[in-house]
């Protein structure tokens, strides 16, 4: 009895150090390198264009269902946040973007360089997409893009105390419609200001 234990005690741990061999290598944590090196040609780019230049010398690290990549050196604010191959926050230096699960959205983005805060909001009521920019991130909304699936979308600009519908002409000329004419934002801007004035 005791002989038959021990061999099959013997046979089952030579039987899971044998099958120890074959069970594949679990996934390192961390790598370090060109992120782009055999993802193909778009993809590569798309990485480009959202973490820069240093997405050939990084560090990636996986947590979770997410992929976390950083130039590898010190002293850089530069991180890319991707999940399912899709980004979803970028941070650098001048920027910090929030994109939806899908990557294809930005949900909020704050470009120092330029001061302008843009985030994006879903109307569920209308089921319409709406886009705000807010030029000088002085906390005001300026300008806006609402989009509804099967529609035009359409820009409208803040003159005023207004939103006023906005339009780039295919001739390249821009403006904005008050009061059912189409006239320059600087035309509208005046209009308006005596409009106001006249009425005071």
């Amino acid at each position: 009895m005791k002989v038959k234990l021990a061999t099959a005690f013997a046979a089952g741990f030579f039987a899971a150090v044998i099958l120890g061999f074959f069970r594949p290598a679990p996934r390192p944590l961390c790598r370090t390198g060109d992120m782009t090196t055999g993802i193909g040609a778009e993809r590569a780019k798309e990485l480009e264009d959202s973490a820069g230049g240093w997405i050939h010398n990084a560090r990636e690290c996986r947590l979770g269902d997410y992929l976390a990549d950083a130039p590898d050196r010190q002293g850089s604010p530069d991180i890319l946040l991707s999940r399912m191959g899709e980004p979803v926050l970028v941070l650098s230096r001048n920027t910090t973007t929030l994109l939806d699960t899908d990557g294809h959205r930005i949900l909020y983005q704050w470009d120092r360089g330029k001061s302008t805060i843009s985030y994006a909001g879903y109307d569920a009521a209308r089921q319409a997409w709406v886009d705000n920019l807010d030029f000088g991130a002085d906390g005001v909304v300026d300008f806006r893009t609402t989009e509804i699936s099967g529609r035009q979308v359409k820009q409208e600009l803040k003159v005023g105390d207004r939103w006023l519908e906005f339009l780039n002409k295919r001739d390249g000329t821009t403006g904005v419609f008050l009061d059912g004419k189409f006239m320059s934002v600087d035309d509208a801007r005046k209009k308006l200001a005596a409009t106001e004035g006249s009425v005071r």
